[in-house]
């Protein structure tokens, strides 16, 4: 391999992952012509050093098949491979069912209620006040007179000035 590829003699080491990938997703005879990762994880082992030496032919049909050693082998890849796709549809349905849990029982969205021509205060951050830094102030009256997807348009029913405010800045 190090001729074939010209690598220097000193970079062996180099190829040592791929050698070691090469053999743990070769077929062995004595697990029934599967590899080790395919009976150890479940998965369709394919090895990267066939489509280098062997090229674009490196099909499954290629590969020679020595007698059966252990006939129980594939049977208990096959139970593998359907238990382990079984788990992998039981964990998305639980996780499905867990979104789903989450979207209803999230407590701080509240539906607005708010239409057109209803009476509402608008709430007003008050920061040049002593004491509390932050505090608001509801003020009004104000009469909804336009409603958008996230905000609503009201006026000042003394005033007639308008303002576009958040629904979450208002209240009845």
């Amino acid at each position: 391999m190090l001729l074939e590829y010209k690598v220097e003699q000193d970079n062996w080491a180099a190829l040592l992952p791929l050698i070691q990938a090469n053999l743990n997703h070769s077929p062995v005879a004595s697990l029934a012509n599967h590899a080790p990762a395919e009976v150890f994880l479940g998965v369709k082992a394919k090895t990267s050093l066939q489509k280098i030496l062997i090229g674009s032919d490196a099909i499954a049909a290629n590969v020679v098949t020595t007698g059966d050693f252990s006939p129980g082998v594939r049977e208990a890849v096959g139970n593998l491979r359907a238990s382990l796709d079984g788990m992998h549809r039981e964990v998305a349905t639980a996780k499905e069912k867990q979104t789903k849990r989450n979207q209803s029982n999230q407590r701080g969205a509240r539906s607005v209620n708010f239409h057109v021509g209803d009476y509402v205060l608008w709430s007003r951050v008050d920061a040049k006040k002593k004491g509390n830094k932050l505090s608001v102030t509801w003020v009004g009256p104000y009469r909804v007179i336009g409603a958008n997807a996230n905000s609503f348009e009201i006026e000042h029913l003394i005033t007639a000035t308008t303002k576009f405010v958040h629904a979450s800045r208002l209240k009845m």
